[in-house]
């Protein structure tokens, strides 16, 4: 899909999608990014870097450039409990994130 979503910012991420020609319409959304992104040392990466867990995404935000989306996101660095260091960074959803007939998913 070329990304044309309408990005709404929650605890989560969450789209409203058009459902096609056939359907007009709109559905609203949300992925599972825990598949697709994770985080390694306090930064968001790829399955493909070697990363070992998922991040508790705070102070989630998505960023559009142009034709690219980018999830913003802080992470823990190491233990994930009050107090304990933190890191933001960005990675891109682009070629990631699908509407499929208005129902966004990643892969």
């Amino acid at each position: 899909m070329p990304y044309d979503c309408e990005c709404n910012c929650h605890p989560r991420f969450q789209c409203q999608c058009y459902t096609g020609n056939e359907k007009p319409g709109y559905l609203t959304t949300s992925p599972d990014l825990n598949k697709t992104t994770g985080n390694m040392n306090g930064v968001l990466a790829y399955p493909s870097s070697g990363y070992r867990k998922t991040c508790p995404y705070h102070d989630l935000d998505i960023e559009k450039y142009g034709s690219k989306v980018f999830l913003k996101a802080r992470c823990y660095i190491k233990k994930t409990h009050p107090g304990a260091e933190m890191k933001e960074s960005r990675i891109e959803l682009t070629d990631i994130i699908m509407n499929s007939n208005g129902v966004l998913f990643a892969d």
